[in-house]
């Protein structure tokens, strides 16, 4: 078998064209990073002293060291409590686009969390000065739109949408349709005081349920208790803080799972559907493997709204993971 002959095609530039080109895009692209590192720290930066060979990567160690530790440091050993429940990964990329030199922030997440509200029940029943408190948290954080993950009727929708080809008999149907209405009618009544609130009478509820909180006698709640009321206290502030709105997210890949996929709401902790849905994501994980969530910064403001949103998704971590404490 003869060797394929290939032919060597003349160079369209010539070397001195083609270092004019780089000599212009280094001087597009340094500028470029530079007043990244300005924006994101407020501070000027002389590169006139330094060789410009090596300029670039220093550059962008600089904004490293400016921006990750601010964002790691976010993520302790563990929560205070002796309970190590937190599971994301921080990482930066440098990228260049049509606006210029910026920094993609990566938060992925490691583990699934989901929180079974039928608790809700047992403590409006037994509790009855701790039940308003949690209810009304819990109901600013979940309408909010802060959370990253789907609520009950998106579950419902998700795992079997409500088609009669869907169903292997009528029976079937009947059954899905009963225990649907019933998760949904109770996610409603505990969440329905939040749902039609402007952003005033919201933060009216949560200065309510401080008050309240204060209020409680210390043998009414255990430590545990009421640390993570604490926890949903502070969880639901931030989600009364502007976090998503004026930040640009970067799409992810199509056979990436989205950060959708990272907390999920169930009502019963023993019903079919919350096996439907353990199942199913673990299928999702398998397929895609953790959700991940990527944010482009270009300023200081874009930083702070990076760590607000962290500082969030860590508190749901630890609420949703540990929200059985409220169990009686």
């Amino acid at each position: 078998m003869r060797s394929p002959v290939f032919k060597v095609a003349p160079a369209v530039l010539s070397v001195a064209e083609i270092l004019d080109q780089l000599s212009q895009f280094n001087r597009t692209l340094i500028p470029s990073i530079v007043r990244l590192y300005e924006n994101l720290t407020g501070k000027p930066f002389d590169i006139s002293p330094m060789p410009e060979a090596g300029l670039v990567p220093t550059l962008t160690d600089e904004i490293d060291r400016a921006v990750m530790p601010r964002l790691k440091g976010l993520i302790p050993d563990d929560n205070g409590h002796g309970r190590d429940c937190h599971s994301i990964t921080v990482s930066g990329t440098h990228r260049f686009g049509a606006r210029g030199w910026h920094l993609v922030v990566e938060l992925q997440f490691e583990f699934f969390y989901t929180i079974a509200l039928d608790f809700l029940d047992r403590l409006k029943e037994k509790k009855r000065t701790v039940y308003p408190i949690v209810r009304d948290l819990l109901a600013l954080v979940l309408r909010s739109g802060k959370v990253p993950g789907m609520m009950v009727d998106e579950i419902f929708e998700w795992l079997c949408p409500y088609e009669e080809d869907a169903f292997d008999d009528e029976e079937d149907q009947k059954v899905y349709k009963r225990d649907r209405d019933l998760a949904l009618a109770r996610y409603h009544y505990h969440t329905r005081s939040i749902a039609s609130l402007n952003e005033k009478e919201r933060r009216a509820v949560l200065k309510q349920a401080l008050f309240r909180f204060k209020r409680l006698r210390k043998k009414t709640l255990t430590t545990e208790q009421r640390d993570l009321i604490t926890s949903l206290l502070k969880l639901a502030c931030l989600c009364l803080v502007k976090q998503y709105e004026e930040i640009e997210l970067l799409s992810i890949e199509n056979e990436e799972n989205p950060v959708e996929n990272s907390f999920g709401v169930l009502w019963g902790s023993q019903d079919g559907f919350s096996d439907w849905y353990f199942e199913a994501m673990n299928d999702q994980w398998g397929n895609s493997g953790p959700p991940r969530m990527r944010i482009i910064i270009r300023n200081r403001n874009d930083l702070t709204r990076v760590r607000i949103i962290l500082r969030s998704i860590l508190l749901l971590q630890e609420v949703w993971y540990w929200h059985d404490v409220l169990r009686i």
